[in-house]
């Protein structure tokens, strides 16, 4: 019996390295029929399971788990992950919190638990524990000796640096005229495609893209998502001004519309970064805006960037022509003036749904079953961006049905119009 044990538990570890999650769960399980208490192979079927996005299978091996092992923070963890995912939020932060008590420097746990909890509204404690972010093996800190800024008076610069994608950096800089206001001089750290839209931010005194910089250019630093945490703020604050961003001044014209019967200019997006942890749920397809583009008085233009672009070729049936924007958008700020030149933005969850609401303009967002925190629980808007509608989906990875209620909704706006 071992050595059919040991083969089918390493046969499974084979096939989890080879991407193959089913065929793993399958000899996990196999493995488990001759060694029901093997604690190693319940934890990688649960993980298994958890990847193939089987929440309940999973979560039951996770309590299985800790039936015979109530201390094991991993399946604590994992746990709650799962409950996150299947919408038992407090008992997932429960099972985080546990975790904690058991091992109170588990980085991990700490992150997840701050990122429910920021999902939940519950900001000032969601932010103390995001921190524990750098400690995870998710993140990589800023090497430097200089002291990190703790948000009281700085005599001197101050260099703030983005991290994570672009649409965090572009929610949180509203920050940026706060921390400031508590510095003699601030130096922002961004990527090339960011500068021309944060140069005109209130507060910015230099701008430099990542790499060495000396050590006497600044006195203290700090990451753009930790202004929250060091500024306490709630659910009630997270608006500045609307918008805080703007345009810069430049000459990019939005192309004439495909269809004559324009009421309406919209720019869609339907994926985002491909090497974001989420992508697979929360892109969709250019064929899911279908039902969108049969609605009369709407003229349609492709905000896409990136390897996705060339997907708009897919839509050779499409009953209106969509305007390619993609040679139009070198960097951000392109994005942001064509923007400005449209009536809406549909977008699934990526940095030109930020952009459109930071910019104060009518946006869209259509997201997954399990989108980001930051549009926290079931809310149809958001305390970020008071111009973006949320449209969420009701069964995990249903595209077709929320398409059909944003082609509803957009019909209502266009008869609105009209009577109006």
């Amino acid at each position: 019996m071992h050595g059919n044990f040991a083969k089918c538990v390493n046969t499974a570890n084979q096939l989890y390295q080879q991407d193959d999650k089913q065929g793993a769960a399958d000899y996990y399980r196999k493995a488990l029929e001759l060694k029901p208490r093997a604690r190693n192979v319940i934890y990688n079927l649960a993980v298994t399971l958890r990847e193939l996005r089987d929440w309940e299978a999973s979560r039951h091996q996770y309590e299985s788990l800790l039936r015979l092992n109530p201390a094991s923070v991993r399946a604590l963890n994992g746990l709650g992950v799962v409950l996150d995912k299947m919408g038992s939020y407090q008992q997932a932060v429960d099972s985080y919190r546990k975790a904690i008590e058991y091992r109170d420097q588990f980085a991990d746990a700490h992150f997840n638990l701050g990122m429910l909890l920021l999902r939940m509204g519950r900001y000032q404690e969601g932010w103390a524990e995001s921190e524990w972010r750098w400690k995870t093996n998710q993140f990589t800190p800023l090497n430097c000796p200089k002291p990190r800024w703790d948000g009281k008076r700085l005599q001197g610069t101050l260099l703030l640096h983005t991290e994570q994608g672009a649409g965090d950096a572009m929610q949180f800089i509203r920050f940026l005229p706060q921390a400031a206001a508590l510095c003699d001089r601030i130096m922002l750290i961004c990527t090339e495609n960011m500068v021309s839209l944060f140069e005109s931010v209130p507060g910015v005194d230099e701008m430099r893209q990542a790499g060495q910089i000396p050590l006497e250019d600044f006195d203290a630093y700090i990451p753009l998502m930790s202004l929250p945490y060091l500024f306490d703020i709630g659910l009630d604050k997270v608006i500045t001004s609307n918008p805080y961003l703007t345009a810069p001044d430049r000459d990019v014209q939005l192309p004439p519309p495909a269809v004559d019967d324009a009421q309406l200019k919209i720019g869609i997006i339907w994926a985002g970064s491909p090497t974001h942890k989420n992508d697979s749920q929360r892109s969709c397809e250019p064929s899911d805006f279908l039902p969108l583009l049969q609605i009369p008085g709407t003229a349609f233009y492709s905000l896409q960037v990136g390897e996705k672009a060339g997907q708009l070729k897919q839509l050779v049936d499409s009953p209106r022509e969509i305007v390619d924007l993609k040679d139009l958008q070198t960097e951000f700020g392109d994005a942001a003036v064509l923007i400005n030149q449209l009536d809406l933005v549909i977008s699934v969850d990526t940095a030109i749904l930020h952009l459109a609401g930071a910019l104060g303009r009518p946006a869209w967002g259509l997201l997954s079953r399990h989108c980001d925190w930051r549009w926290m629980v079931e809310r149809e808007d958001t305390p970020w961006y008071p111009s973006l509608r949320l449209f969420r989906q009701h069964q995990e990875g249903d595209w077709e049905e929320l398409f059909e209620r944003v082609a509803g909704a957009l019909s209502e706006q266009l008869n609105n119009s009209r009577n109006s």
